[in-house]
């Protein structure tokens, strides 16, 4: 069986996927440990070639930088046309968008309407319209009970949001 898909886990920590005979995974962090491929900081230039990749996936990642823009571009070209962006985020106002003190910037659904080519989002980021389209996004409650006082999702609720990489091929 050949690769028929190669995928990259941007700021992986210890969130590890393994490659199978069909899927390839590349594991990149900011910190060398075991497991991870690629040891690069993503507030710089993604390591890698244009169009490297068939799917993007961020986990709890992009609301730590600070060059969000910058990041957005990289994804978009490291992704082959077609590609699909896997983000996943805190939702604001949940309290675990805002606990850690090394978030960036919160989230919510409409965060990512400015990245699609439709007439929503941000006039001042015209850079970032149309590199991407929504093809699915939910918010999903977690239950931690020891943190939600009884009220799920309280303390953590998720954004799951899937785009996919408009370019020419």
């Amino acid at each position: 069986m050949t690769v028929i898909s190669e995928n990259l886990n941007l700021g992986c920590g210890d969130r590890l996927f393994e490659s199978t005979e069909a899927v390839a995974w590349v594991n990149l962090d900011k910190f060398d440990r075991k497991g991870v491929h690629i040891v690069s900081d993503i507030e710089d230039p993604l390591p890698f070639t244009d169009n490297s990749f068939h799917l993007v996936m961020a986990s709890h990642i992009i609301e730590h930088v600070a060059n969000y823009d910058q990041l957005i571009q990289e994804i978009h070209r490291v992704l082959k046309p077609g590609g699909v962006f896997v983000v996943r985020v805190p939702e604001f106002p949940c309290h675990a968008s805002v606990a850690d003190p090394d978030h960036k910037r919160c989230f919510v659904p409409e965060s990512f309407f400015h990245l699609t080519p439709h007439n929503i989002g941000p006039a001042s980021k015209p850079h970032l319209k149309g590199l991407f389209d929504i093809v699915y996004i939910n918010v999903l409650k977690h239950n931690k009970p020891e943190l939600d006082d009884g009220q799920l999702g309280r303390y953590f609720t998720e954004i799951h949001c899937e785009l996919v990489c408009l370019k020419e091929e």
